[in-house]
């Protein structure tokens, strides 16, 4: 299996998501340093994203929603990704397409 070189990060506000790449807020090279971004840069703003998604490849890595001043995995939207759009969802984070 293949390592992947880069994750993507997307978050927005649950009441007025952009859609896309409008939603994007940055490239990395570990699945560390974009959860490091999301703890140190977006979590801080009481106005900022409510929601954020890491992308490897095609594949989403992980679903994560801010719950006061950090980020949780949002299991239930997982759940709902890996019912109705399983060829989507990563099985393993370094899984690359």
């Amino acid at each position: 299996m293949a390592t992947a070189d880069k994750y993507l990060v997307f978050a927005g506000k649950a009441y007025y998501p952009e859609g896309g790449w409008r939603d994007f807020k940055g490239i990395f090279d570990s699945l560390e340093e974009a959860r490091e971004f999301l703890d140190e840069r977006l979590v801080k703003s009481v106005w900022g994203p409510t929601w954020a998604d890491i992308v490897n490849g095609l594949y989403v890595v992980c679903c994560l929603e801010r719950r006061g001043d950090r980020w949780v995995e949002d299991e239930a939207q997982m759940r709902v990704l890996r019912r109705e759009y399983p060829h989507l969802v990563a099985q393993d984070p370094e899984e690359k397409p």
